[in-house]
């Protein structure tokens, strides 16, 4: 399948692609839990835009690294948070997935403004914006999520990931913030 779009972090060290954008839908999310990830990175001016981070969800499957798979790390805001990837060369912010492999989840961040996924489809979590934004696409956010995840088991790939090894595992050891660190990075 031909690459449809290569992508790079912030220092150029990691490099990797999306298989397939059309297996995904393109989304902004302006939760306080995104913003402070990004804050707490120091990668705020590069991946905020009033306060919405765009995510584009596809399927674990779908991601692969060209170069800099090693500099993959995991972080948590919470013991119980989401999963929250980010490349340590130069604290790029690149994931968040579910705790556990079992469900089929990438929500791959990007770079404010990218376009390479054609225009957001939705508008989740706005409470948190910094302007006024009205939500939309919820319900169909959610739809595709589900369907994807199902296909993604069905077809045999859900457990085709970068983010956890063959036993389950998350790739690499997850860092917890403190409630300190948290609340500093917090919008």
């Amino acid at each position: 399948m031909a690459r449809d779009c290569t992508l790079n972090c912030a220092c150029g060290a990691t490099e990797w692609y999306i298989k397939d954008k059309r297996t995904g839908r393109h989304i902004m999310c302006y939760c306080a839990d995104c913003q402070t990830f990004a804050r707490h990175l120091g990668q705020d001016n590069r991946h905020l835009k009033n306060g919405g981070t765009q995510i584009f969800q596809t399927i674990p499957a779908n991601v692969e690294f060209t170069k800099g798979a090693e500099n993959l790390s995991l972080m948590r805001l919470s013991p119980k948070g989401t999963f929250r990837w980010y490349l340590k060369c130069c604290n790029t912010p690149f994931a968040n997935t579910l705790p556990k492999r079992a469900i089929p989840f990438a929500g791959m961040i990007l770079p404010a403004g990218h376009d390479a996924f054609g225009r957001v489809r939705s508008h989740v979590n706005t409470e948190a914006a910094h302007i006024s934004v009205k939500q939309t696409g919820l319900g169909a956010t959610v739809w595709a999520f589900i369907s994807r995840a199902i296909a993604s088991r069905l077809s045999g790939t859900g457990n085709v990931t970068p983010f956890f090894d063959d036993a389950g595992e998350p790739a690499a050891e997850a860092r917890i913030l403190t409630k300190q660190e948290r609340a500093t990075a917090r919008p």
